[in-house]
């Protein structure tokens, strides 16, 4: 019974030898000579796509070509990429002259690893092609609705009346009427004449003239004295005319 447990467990541990031995392995057979590569900086290339046609990435995207030189080429390969945004990412290889893998990503993304299950050769990252830049969404400003503002009615002032004034009268002064003084009459002095008083003379006694020869007739004479008499009568009125008369007080 113990013999025969050992032999089935034989048979088991052959079996799985067998078993390893005719089924491939998953294991990458060729890693890719480059790592760490940015998808920034590198110079665009978009030839090179399957059956030689343009790569032509969407906006913002940005297409990676490899290729694995230096072997027999072989479509239906399996390349296994890592990247820092995109993660991992399988291709499968097409023939153009080599085998060549095509993976587009979003931009921008940084290469770090790679590898393809094809033994041999040289496996490398050809080229990059860069698609159109992607356009910066403008954000739609939802317009924010201004309320209406019920204007508020202003009232109607009623207007004061402003009472009309009755003009006040000035009252008319009478001008007071200064009474004119009489002017003062500056009393004229009447001069009252001071009646002369003409004393009579009697007239002398005319003595008859000697009958002497040696007395000059013509000065001493009877007809002399009369001569003498008038001129002192006229002295005598010119002085009583020219005398100033006296004042009469009123």
């Amino acid at each position: 019974m113990a013999q025969s447990k050992f032999r089935l467990a034989g048979w088991l541990a052959v079996a799985s030898l067998l078993t390893a031995a005719l089924v491939p392995t998953a294991a990458y057979a060729q890693e890719g000579n480059q790592s760490w590569v940015s998808s920034e900086g590198n110079a665009s290339d978009c030839t090179g796509g399957p059956d030689g046609s343009t790569i032509e990435p969407g906006e913002g995207q940005i297409g990676w070509l490899f290729v694995h030189a230096d072997v027999a080429a072989q479509a239906g390969a399996t390349l296994t990429a890592n990247f820092t945004n995109a993660g991992q990412i399988e291709a499968t290889s097409y023939i153009q002259g080599n085998t060549k893998y095509l993976i587009i990503t979003d931009r921008p993304d940084t290469l770090e690893t790679f590898s393809d299950n094809i033994d041999g050769g040289v496996l490398n990252l050809s080229h990059v092609c860069y698609g159109p830049e992607k356009a910066t969404p403008t954000p739609e400003i939802t317009p924010t609705e201004t309320p209406t503002e019920t204007p508020t009615e202003t009232p109607t002032e009623t207007p004061t009346e402003t009472p009309t004034e009755t003009p006040t009268e000035t009252p008319t002064e009478t001008p007071t009427e200064t009474p004119t003084e009489p002017p003062t009459a500056t009393p004229v002095l009447e001069v009252t004449p001071t009646p002369t008083v003409v004393s009579e003379t009697p007239t002398p006694a005319i003595t008859p003239p000697s009958t002497d020869a040696g007395i000059d007739s013509g000065s001493n004479g009877p007809n002399g004295l009369p001569l003498v008499l008038v001129a002192l009568a006229g002295v005598i009125a010119s002085a009583l005319i020219l005398s100033p008369r006296r004042k009469r007080n009123r």
